[in-house]
Order: structure tokens, then sequence, then C-alpha cells
């Protein structure tokens, strides 16, 4: 799965330190005039879509920061095309794995 944004990490982030939900944001975002929805914010939390600028500066406005703090922090001291591979790697999964069920 390839990765599309570098905001998708931060956004969510954000989100939840605010205690809001998928929905909640995309509300806000529409509210602002952005027309997304639910699924839409999923897909940029999981980096499955490109982002305009345009649409940073509405997600960072209905956040209630400034867009640079939509972006990862970059370690000065590494090679920048580390720095990148490491930003593009898959987020690993979080929930537990659930049995399979057999086939019929």
């Amino acid at each position: 799965m390839r990765t599309l944004n570098l905001i998708g990490r931060q956004v969510q982030k954000l989100r939840v330190a605010r205690h809001w939900s998928q929905k909640q944001l995309a509300e806000k975002l529409q509210l602002l005039g952005l027309d997304k929805s639910r699924e839409a914010v999923g897909r940029i939390e999981a980096r499955l879509v490109y982002v305009t600028d345009f649409e940073m500066l509405f997600i960072a406005r209905a956040l209630g920061v400034t867009w640079p703090d939509l972006l990862p922090t970059i370690d000065a001291t590494k090679q920048l095309h580390d720095v990148i591979a490491e930003l593009m790697k898959p987020r690993r999964s979080r929930s537990p794995k659930r049995p399979r069920r057999k086939a019929k």
C-alpha cells in the first residue's frame, strides 16, 4: 500500500487529542467550506489519498493549529532520504488480530 500524504498521522493525533471522532472533524471541515465526509477523513488519516495545500489549510483551521503543525517532525541529523523512507513506511495496525472464520 502506498503512502500518499505525510500529514495523516498528525491529523489523527490532533483529532484524538481533542476527543473528536472522524465524523466531528468532517463536520467542522464542512462548516468551514471543505466538503469532506467521515470516510474522506479516514482516508486522509490512513494516508491513502493526496492532500492538497488548500485542504491542509482547512484541516489546520478546523483543528486550531497552523499548517506546519500538520507536518511530521524531521530529525535534522539524519540523511533526508532515510527520514523520507521512514515516513513512507506503512503504519502498523494496532487492532488485535481476529481469528479467521472457516470457509464452508
